[in-house]
């Protein structure tokens, strides 16, 4: 064989084992083969153009697949990728859309819905930028165009789960539970019975949900049916909802509840103990920092989240026969703002676990 032809064999058969490896879920290696091609082969256009997008969606799958905040850099690096693939090939839809549904991950849902809009122009029978498109446009709460892109996806594929996760989100937003009960079954079935049709990372990131209220909604349905078992234990394993509540976290009439439970981030030691109101905290985005022995390194905790200017809390609790100190930062607005005081904590050095419902 020629060199020529022998490298341009060896160009297609690497490109095949990235891609197999992001069918495994195996994003690692996929990310390892992609890099390798783009760094060390003369790849043509084409070529190139196939290397950045699998490396795009195998940094995207790995971010999905894996909470730690300190990953939030490959979501840049699947923009990258996406970005250059576009400026190959401008007419590239595919490119449009993981580059769209990568803003969609990060809560970015106007530059999502640009992405989105350029993949559908490009090839109106993409099922899947349709569903990304409504799923964008319920974050900027553009109910009855996310509902005919969510229809629309579901005719032109009606066996994709995603569009009736979306659509149920949408419903539930809307007020419509029975609806929305409807749609959540039918995803639930699907992800069981075609387990291929959502990538694992995918389904875990939908399973978390993005609003409380749907996640709540997805374990009513979840407890209605035997057959969901195996959802059942994957809704448990999901990571806490991080998105914004459907409704602030707290109001007027709450601070005097709260004021015996939230730590004064302007003066003195902590003062450690119960919250004398869990009631008031309930349904609140908080993230616990550390469960500590020493008293002092509770009150280091405590100082450190005061530096950030974010309301702590701290409260004493039995762990094997001994007293431990949980400090907890919250409640939160909102999920973007939770995040980024968890990831302010982490790199202080903390270990801080995953936002949740308190």
């Amino acid at each position: 064989m020629l060199p020529a032809l022998s490298a341009f064999a060896g160009v297609v058969e690497d490109l095949q084992t990235g891609r197999q490896a992001l069918e495994r879920q195996q994003f690692a290696q996929a990310i390892t083969v992609f890099s390798q091609l783009l760094q060390g082969a003369q790849l043509n256009r084409t070529q190139r153009v196939a290397a950045l997008s699998g490396r795009c969606a195998a940094y995207h799958q790995q971010r999905l697949s894996d909470p730690d905040p300190h990953l939030g850099a490959l979501a840049q690096r699947a923009i990258a990728d996406c970005s250059q693939v576009i400026a190959l090939q401008p007419d590239h839809a595919p490119a449009y859309r993981q580059r769209g549904m990568v803003y969609l991950s990060m809560e970015e849902p106007t530059r999502a819905l640009a992405d989105l809009e350029a993949a559908v122009a490009r090839d109106p029978t993409d099922h899947l930028a349709l569903q990304g498109r409504g799923a964008a446009k319920i974050q900027i709460e553009q109910w009855e165009g996310a509902m005919e892109d969510l229809n629309a996806a579901i005719q032109l594929n009606p066996d994709h789960p995603g569009s009736y996760y979306y659509r149920a989100q949408l419903h539930t937003a809307q007020q419509n539970p029975d609806l929305a009960a409807t749609d959540f079954n039918t995803f639930f079935q699907l992800t069981q019975r075609e387990g291929g049709a959502l990538l694992q990372a995918e389904q875990t990131r939908m399973l978390a949900a993005n609003e409380p209220q749907s996640q709540a909604e997805m374990l009513r349905t979840l407890q209605k049916d035997p057959i969901h078992r195996a959802n059942r234990e994957l809704f448990r394993a999901a990571p806490a909802p991080v998105a914004r509540p459907t409704r602030p976290a707290t109001t007027d009439g709450m601070q005097d509840v709260l004021s015996a439970v939230i730590v004064d981030a302007t003066e003195g030691s902590p003062e450690i103990t119960q919250p004398s109101d869990r009631a008031a905290l309930k349904g609140k985005l908080c993230f616990r920092v550390a469960s500590l022995q020493e008293k002092s390194e509770a009150d280091k905790a405590v100082a450190h989240a005061r530096r950030l200017r974010v309301p702590v809390f701290a409260e004493q609790v039995g762990v094997e026969q001994r007293r431990h100190t949980q400090v907890w930062l919250g409640p939160f607005r909102n999920g973007r703002e939770a995040e980024m005081a968890r990831q302010k904590m982490a790199a202080l050095g903390y270990h801080p676990g995953p936002i949740t419902l308190f």
